[in-house]
């Protein structure tokens, strides 16, 4: 570890956006600012916001690595009761283990491409059990921010 006020010599340590959202999650993302996370990965704060534009940008992306886990076998759209509140448990169950990940998606929610595709796949679930597509999304997010207020509070 270089004494304080010393020059690093050498290439800086090469970091890539999953390791930085590797820290991310290790860190949590709760109280997570830029500069403990630079700090964690042995980098300036330059290099973290070289390969992640914000706070908000790293949130989203940590989101989506985390919702990836989300098991979304639905099963058979005739029982979609069953299959909308099993996902709401399993979504509670995610964010329980992510704390801070649902006061994020309450207060701001930055949908990465993960996100967005969960929410296809229930909402496609709901259409093929008979919802018009419009209530189908309606109820998707009514699920999604009933678990998130929930766990918040």
């Amino acid at each position: 570890m270089p004494v304080m006020g010393s020059a690093r010599r050498g290439r800086p340590p090469r970091i890539t956006v999953d390791d930085i959202v590797d820290a991310a999650l290790e860190l949590g993302v709760e109280d997570l600012t830029m500069r403990d996370l630079a700090a964690r990965l042995g980098v300036g704060l330059s290099t973290v916001y070289y390969h992640v534009s914000s706070r908000e940008e790293l949130v989203a992306l940590s989101a989506d690595r985390v919702v990836a886990q989300l098991d979304l076998d639905l099963g058979d759209p005739r029982d979609w009761e069953s299959a909308m509140r099993d996902a709401g448990y399993r979504l509670r169950r995610l964010f329980e283990r992510t704390p801070g990940l649902a006061m994020s998606a309450v207060t701001g929610p930055a949908w990465g491409d993960t996100v967005v595709a969960v929410h296809e796949v229930a909402c496609s679930h709901l259409v093929r059990a008979g919802f018009a597509p419009a209530t189908a999304w309606l109820a998707v997010r009514t699920l999604a921010e009933f678990v998130e207020d929930f766990v918040v509070r």
